[in-house]
């Protein structure tokens, strides 16, 4: 089975955020199968986790693949702040960031991994091919 990888990282003074998508082709445009994984520090802070589960009932793109988590992300941010609870305003915050880099690998992707420009934070991006 072929499959393809994408890890993002970003290693910003407030935070550090990894991406790691694992994608199965349904054919040379869309993926029938994806996984993403998103790991958010706060520097200085204790890290919280949240595990949140999107399914997608359509083939997408990969750049469509990342609008659709942003916004999930932006939604979820949403419902975070109302709480007014410090654990959960925090969460929020990381679900802002998540939606930020998220459009941020569209961008990437549909400049085919072009430069954006040196004021963004250090960041890697790396595409792995294999089979399993």
């Amino acid at each position: 089975m072929q499959f393809y990888s994408l890890n993002y990282s970003v290693q910003h003074e407030e935070y550090k955020m990894t991406l790691l998508t694992t994608l199965t082709p349904l054919n040379s445009e869309t993926y029938n199968s994806s996984f993403t994984m998103v790991n958010y520090a706060p520097a200085g802070k204790s890290e919280l986790k949240s595990l949140k589960f999107v399914e997608f009932n359509i083939p997408v793109t990969l750049s469509q693949h990342y609008v659709i988590l942003g916004k999930v992300a932006e939604e979820v941010a949403k419902v975070y702040e109302k709480t007014k609870n410090e654990i959960f305003l925090s969460l929020a915050k990381s679900n802002y960031t998540i939606t930020v880099c998220s459009m941020i690998l569209k961008l990437l992707l549909i400049a085919r991994l072009g430069v954006l420009g040196a004021s963004w934070p250090q960041r890697s991006l790396i595409l792995h091919a294999g089979y399993a």
